[in-house]
Parts: C-alpha cells; structure tokens; sequence
C-alpha cells in the first residue's frame, strides 16, 4: 500500500497492493489547492503532489500523538518516517469505519486492504482498534477487533468476556501487509509476537505463529490438535514440519503430557492490548 497523498489528503490516498492489478480509487474528500509543492521525504515520492485542504488534519495530528505516546518505548528512527506509519494507519481506520457507516458503500469499492470477514459485523458489531509493537522492534502493528460480550471455555482455559482480534496489520516501510488473519478461528495475542488461533469441531486444532523483529508476516510454529469423540480417550497429535512448513498428511502421535507442554510454551502470557472503538477517522 503506497501513501500518495500529501498532509490531510490521506484520506484519500489510492492504496495499492502488488497482487492487485487494479487499485480501487477513492472519492475525494475536500477541496484541491491551486497550487503544488515538492513531496517531503516522508512520502516517499520525488514528483510534485498535490496539496489539500480538509477538516481532518487536526484529527490526524491528534491521532498521531496520542498513538506515539501510548507505545512502550520510542520507535526505532531508521524504520521511516514515525508520521508515516500512523497515518497510513489513520488512512485504513477511515476505510473500515466508512465500510462499517456507509450503506451505499458497496464491497466492490472497499479497498483491497480491507478485510472480507468485516461484513459479519456490519449492522452488529462496533469495530475496535489497537497499536501495539508486538515484537520489540520499535515497529508498531494494527490490530483490529470486535467486543464478545461472554467468556468462553475451551478444553481447560476460560476466556473472559473481551475483544477477539481478527486481523494484524504490519507496515514495511512502503505499505502495509496483513501479519496475521483469524480467518474463521478465534484469535488470541501472546508476547513475543505470538498468534494463537484456535478452531473447533471433533478434531480441535491450535496453531502458534509468530511475527518476528522486522519482519511484516507470522511464520508458522506448530499446529497441534485434540480428537474428542463421544465417550473416548482424548487423542493427542501435531502435524510435521519440513524448513518451516507443514506436510499435510503427516503427524505425529503426542502424549497429554506433551500437548500441554507446547500449548503452555506459547501461551503463558497475553499481549496486554489498550483498544479503542474505530470511530471519529471517516469523514462523509
């Protein structure tokens, strides 16, 4: 995703992925200026763009402040531009909060960056967002979320009423990349960057991920699964891993012993994520 837009004209920016050959352009929000300047560095971008006028600006400077301020520690200043990471972020939220708002909207016209498993929660569900630097890189990633008002309880682990993300955003420098997708699994965020995503059903499976320093996606750790059938022994196993990937087809029996053992490895400890509803970013 390239920002091309300079100042509160993000908004607006054509947001672009390489798997895409067609970019999904954005009605304009404000009124263009007469006049143009030379992009600053942290665009980018060496051609002349355009400037704008809009009523956002000062929501975005607000945006930006609170969201340094509420890291753990200062961002790395080799990474680019701290500005730049925040308000492609802002740029995003706008989007989401626009799908989530406008009905006339459709999904054809979304940006290729938005996630398809939002349109669950249109009309049910308040979005959330968090940013957090979940691997110690001074590179903060967006989270986005929804409220689930009951705890749930899986094998021998109660999850209290709260927010299951369902998408990770991690910003390269350039663009934005997803990290990490629910998909149709519950999401938990450990430390160190750690994904967990768990699925049901008889077989039920757990996978570990994690998004290592400077890098944009989750490399996979283990998927380890539960059989439960009606009145028999659980029955433990895990999929075999060749250089990092999975052979599907193969597994390998565990013990009881040895499936706690690696769900405790990557689950001792939750990410602590401060969230806060996607509301205020959209302008119509």
């Amino acid at each position: 995703v390239l920002l091309s837009v300079f100042g509160c004209g993000v908004l607006n920016a054509l947001m672009q992925h390489d798997d895409y050959n067609n970019s999904k352009a954005k009605s304009e929000i404000g009124e263009k200026a007469d006049v143009t300047k030379p992009a600053d560095d942290i665009w980018h971008g060496k051609e002349a763009v355009p400037e704008y006028k809009c009523e956002t600006e000062v929501y975005q400077k607000d945006f930006v402040e609170k969201e340094k301020d509420s890291l753990d520690h200062k961002m790395e200043s080799d990474m680019g531009s701290e500005l730049d990471i925040f308000l492609v972020y802002y740029a995003l939220l706008a989007e989401y909060e626009r799908v989530m708002k406008d009905m006339s909207y459709t999904e054809e016209q979304w940006d290729s960056d938005v996630y398809d498993q939002v349109k669950r929660y249109i009309g049910k569900k308040q979005l959330y967002y968090c940013i957090k630097d979940l691997t110690g890189d001074g590179k903060p990633e967006l989270i986005l979320g929804v409220k689930r008002e009951r705890e749930l309880e899986i094998l021998d682990t109660i999850y209290e009423a709260g927010y299951d993300p369902f998408i990770i955003y991690a910003y390269d420098g350039s663009g934005i990349r997803r990290a990490g997708i629910s998909e149709e699994y519950i999401m938990t965020i450990y430390k160190n960057g750690v994904i967990g995503l768990i699925s049901g059903g008889v077989d039920m499976h757990f996978m570990y991920k994690q998004i290592e320093e400077n890098e944009v996606s989750a490399k996979s750790l283990d998927i380890i699964v539960e059989r439960q059938i009606a009145r028999e022994e659980p029955y433990y196993y895990k999929y075999k891993m060749e250089n990092g990937e999975y052979v599907y087809g193969e597994y390998e029996e565990l013990s009881e012993e040895e499936f706690y053992k690696i769900r405790n490895q990557y689950t001792a400890e939750k990410e602590e994520l401060n969230w806060r509803p996607v509301d205020g970013f959209y302008f119509s």
